[in-house]
């Protein structure tokens, strides 16, 4: 790839990475699902308190509901963005791929979508979900263990919505804001600005503290991480062979 020419000798190749690969549009596409994920696990902690029997029993279907969202919402966001763009001669235009149609329409709709779709509605899915929760158990356990015991489920609770929300809203304003602006023409960016570059910082630095949120506040997610990243089960029994093997 060099500009805008595309050329690894497969024509289908050249075309995937012209809609999936040029402009960054994979980084942001992994930003959405990233958000989408945090969205999905908010409802599926309002599911699991709202609707306790169904949960367990149809908890294979709210994953396969969780995932075909997820990849969904992404797909119908970027919509705009692969219409924006054309595959012509072993070159990748950003060009609308309908009559009519004005490149700058096209980012304002995909402006408008990202706003709505991948913060509004995300931040408000994460925070009433878990203000939901949070009321319902604090006002269903008796017993003064119980409630000891709810009190700490509720902190943590509070402690990942708070982090979890205050990640995308504090992180990611600044990029959807500029973006908007910018489609709007209220603002002029060059590619490459330095201004353009603070945003996207931000909001990987966002999608990379996420898992560590979710990891240092829940010590199922944290006891999981251990296991899969370090092989820790497999670490520990391999230690007790060795040292059954030593004794004998």
């Amino acid at each position: 790839m060099a500009g805008s020419r595309i050329n690894t000798g497969v024509s289908f190749l050249d075309a995937v990475l012209c809609y999936l690969w040029r402009g960054d549009i994979m980084f942001w596409l992994g930003i959405a699902l990233s958000v989408q994920n945090l969205t999905c696990i908010s409802f599926d902690r309002f599911c699991a308190v709202r609707f306790p029997r169904q949960y367990k029993v149809r908890q294979t279907l709210l994953i396969i509901g969780c995932y075909l969202y997820e990849f969904g919402i992404a797909a119908f966001l970027f919509i705009p963005s692969f219409m924006a763009r054309q595959f012509t001669l072993n070159k990748c235009l950003f060009k609308p791929a309908l009559p009519g149609v004005t490149l700058d329409e096209l980012l304002r709709a995909q402006a408008f979508l990202l706003l709505v779709f991948d913060y509004v509605l995300p931040a408000f899915i994460m925070i009433g979900s878990h203000v939901y929760v949070i009321y319902v158990v604090r006002h269903s356990a008796p017993g003064q263990h119980s409630n000891q015991l709810v009190g700490n489920s509720i902190k943590r609770l509070v402690l990942t919505t708070a982090m979890m929300a205050s990640l995308l809203l504090v992180l990611h304003p600044y990029e959807i804001i500029r973006y908007v602006l910018t489609a709007a023409h209220q603002i002029i960016e060059k590619p490459g600005s330095v201004t353009g570059q603070l945003g996207t910082l931000f909001v990987a630095l966002g999608a990379v503290l996420n898992p560590f949120v979710l990891i240092a506040t829940s010590n199922t997610v944290r006891r999981q991480a251990v296991q899969s990243v370090l092989h820790y089960d497999a670490i520990k029994s391999s230690m007790y062979n060795t040292h059954v093997t030593g004794d004998l």
